[in-house]
């Protein structure tokens, strides 16, 4: 998903780009675009901070920055689920179970699915295409023996698969465009398939009533492979191919507190990043001129 705040964002994926917008889910950074619009369930709320975000989150936030807060597991038991239906055979069924196993201790687990048809029809293929197939889970447990001390482990897989991601050529300069944008006519039956995992870790403890330490470690992957007609034509022109494959680890320790009554209020804390990213771009020209492209990007 490509975000732009105040006007200033980036469209490309590659993994050797970085984006000015962070993107961070329980404070966890996602490093690259091209798999962050992974369907979510279960969010307790979405933060947009908008302008330079440089002196508490970093680099890569020089327009701003996304938070998700996903909803922690509760000390009572409850059940919440979704369903719904729309145009296209368009479905989904989301659904969270939390479970407390005592006062101080609970699991919640979230699960989602989704298909449709898509909204644009390929006359060539002679199908319905851009639509998606969505399939995740979540599970999260929860540890408060005391008020001093709080624990929060959580891990989550999800992927999306969409047969679409046409080029659609608006100006005729091929030939006449089609009559419509939710029309395709080309040959090439794309395909894009996007995978996200991650295990998080958050440990928070209370120095005193206005001292805290916070520990935040995480890993995070995700791989993405699709196929793109640039061209819109029954024989492609110009095929794109693209398969990336991430892979981060990060580790944040925060000192926040207060003092003077509440008149100061401070926040200090060290982070460390660590990624390897390795993408093939393949260019197909005329369907049969072949140029590659591979990058390995460390960070």
């Amino acid at each position: 998903t490509t975000v732009f705040i105040r006007g200033i964002g980036e469209t490309e994926s590659i993994v050797s780009i970085d984006p000015p917008v962070g993107f961070y889910i329980d404070d966890v950074v996602i490093a690259r675009q091209g798999v962050n619009n992974m369907a979510l369930f279960d969010i307790e709320r979405m933060e947009v901070l908008r302008g330079p975000q440089g002196t508490l989150y970093g680099r890569n936030t020089s327009a701003g920055a996304i938070k998700i807060v996903t909803k922690r597991p509760e000390f009572v038991n409850g059940f919440t689920g979704e369903a719904s239906y729309g145009r296209f055979d368009t479905w989904s069924l989301r659904g969270s179970g939390n479970l407390a196993f005592s006062d101080s201790a609970a699991m919640r687990v979230t699960a989602l699915v989704g298909d449709g048809e898509g909204d644009t029809f390929n006359r060539v293929l002679n199908k319905r295409v851009n639509g998606t197939e969505t399939l995740g889970f979540r599970g999260a447990v929860r540890f408060k023996p005391d008020d001093l001390l709080e624990i929060n482990l959580s891990a989550d897989w999800a992927r999306g698969i969409q047969n679409g991601r046409y080029g659609f050529d608006v100006s005729g300069i091929l030939r006449p465009p089609a009559e419509s944008v939710y029309i395709s006519s080309t040959g090439t039956d794309s395909r894009n398939e996007g995978t996200a995992w991650g295990l998080n870790g958050t440990i928070e403890y209370a120095l005193s009533d206005t001292l805290s330490l916070t520990s935040i470690t995480a890993y995070r992957g995700t791989t993405q492979a699709y196929n793109l007609d640039l061209t819109d034509q029954p024989v492609s022109l110009y095929l794109l191919y693209t398969d990336n494959d991430t892979g981060q680890f990060t580790q944040e320790v925060q000192l926040t507190g207060s003092a003077f009554d509440d008149r100061l209020q401070f926040v200090a804390g060290l982070f460390y990043f660590n990624e390897r990213s390795t993408s093939f771009i393949g260019d197909y020209i005329f369907s049969s001129l072949f140029f590659r492209k591979d990058l390995d990007v460390v960070t």
